[in-house]
C-alpha cells in the first residue's frame, strides 16, 4: 500500500544534493550545517503552508468581500509564498557564499 507523500523525503534529499552541487555551489559550510538550515528553512515554509491558506480563505478575502474563488486565490499565495521563503532561505542561509 502506497501511502500519500511517501517519495517526499527522498525527494528532499535528492533536491538537497543537486542544489548544493549545482545551484548555489559552496563548499564554505559542513553538510551538517548546510543540513540544519535545509531542514530551519523548510520548516518555516511548511508552518507558512499551515498558516497562509486558511487564514486567507477563511477570514481575509471574506473579510474584503472577496467570496469567489476564495479557495483558489488563497491556495495561489499559499504556493507563492513558501517557494520564495525557500529561495530566499536557501540562497542566503542554507547555501551562503559567508559562513553563518
Amino acid at each position: 500500500m502506497r501511502i500519500p507523500g511517501d517519495s517526499l523525503p527522498a525527494g528532499v534529499v535528492t533536491a538537497f544534493l543537486i542544489t548544493r552541487q549545482g545551484v548555489f555551489s559552496t563548499r564554505r559550510h559542513s553538510l551538517l550545517v548546510d543540513t540544519a538550515w535545509l531542514t530551519l528553512v523548510n520548516l518555516l515554509a511548511v508552518a507558512q503552508t499551515l498558516a497562509i491558506s486558511p487564514l486567507l480563505a477563511d477570514l481575509v478575502l471574506p473579510e474584503v468581500g472577496i467570496l469567489t474563488y476564495r479557495k483558489t486565490l488563497a491556495h495561489a499565495v499559499d504556493i507563492a509564498v513558501p517557494a520564495v521563503t525557500r529561495y530566499f532561505g536557501y540562497r542566503y542561509w542554507t547555501f551562503s557564499k559567508k559562513a553563518a
